[in-house]
Order: structure tokens, then sequence, then C-alpha cells
């Protein structure tokens, strides 16, 4: 059973992981040149990796979900979660620096919501297991 006070990080982790699930992992399962013009990339030759790395997603998405029934239970999933956005931040802003070239809204607002979450996810983290 969920300890009381939990409520924040529960609804961080649903929204968090609706948005693995949907926004970035179904969205590069089933890929396509339309979709990937949104984004301001260029349509993969082989969209092997693209559907790979979704199905990746997906997976972590309903890692959340399944951890927003008990955040203080599952506090390894939330710490990878911080990682996660830690080091996202990082190879983004490093990557950003390395190619030089202009980026399209919806990459800055990746980091953008990575970002909240991250901040969120620090704030509401369960203090103990």
């Amino acid at each position: 059973m969920a300890e009381k006070g939990t409520g924040a990080i529960k609804a961080i982790l649903i929204i968090f992981g609706l948005i693995f699930l949907i926004y970035w992992g179904l969205m590069l399962i089933f890929v396509h040149p339309s979709m990937t013009a949104l984004y301001g990339a260029k349509f993969p030759a082989e969209p092997v990796y693209a559907r790979t790395i979704g199905m990746l997603c997906v997976v972590m998405g309903l890692l959340l979900l399944f951890a927003s029934r008990d955040p203080v239970k599952n506090i390894l999933v939330i710490n990878i979660l911080i990682i996660h956005n830690i080091l996202f931040i990082i190879f983004y802003l490093v990557g950003l620096s390395l190619i030089k070239e202009m980026v399209g809204f919806v990459w800055w607002l990746n980091l953008i919501i990575t970002f909240i979450f991250l901040i969120l996810l620090l704030l509401f983290r369960p203090k103990k297991a």
C-alpha cells in the first residue's frame, strides 16, 4: 500500500509515463516521413533504429505507469528516471554545441519538458524506501 503524501509523485510518474509511452514511444514506432517533418528532422534511411528506440520508450512508459502505484516501493525507478533526465539534458546540450545547427521548436520543447520533470522529480522524490 502506498504511503500518505505520495500523490504528487504519483501524478508526475503517470504524466511522464504517458509522455514516454505516447509522445516518445508510439511516435517513433510508427515513424513516417510526415511525422519527422514535424520535428524538422530528416526521415531516417533505416527507420528500424527509430522503432527500436520507440519500443524502449514504450517499455519505460509502462514501467513508470506501474511504478506510480507505489512510488515509495519503486524508488529505484524514480532514481533511474532522475539519472535519465540529467543525462538527456547533458547529452542534448553537448550535441547542440557540436552540431551548431538550428534545431526545431519541438527539440527545445523536449529539453524544457525534461528539465521541468527533473525539477519535479527532485522536489517530490520519496525520502525513504
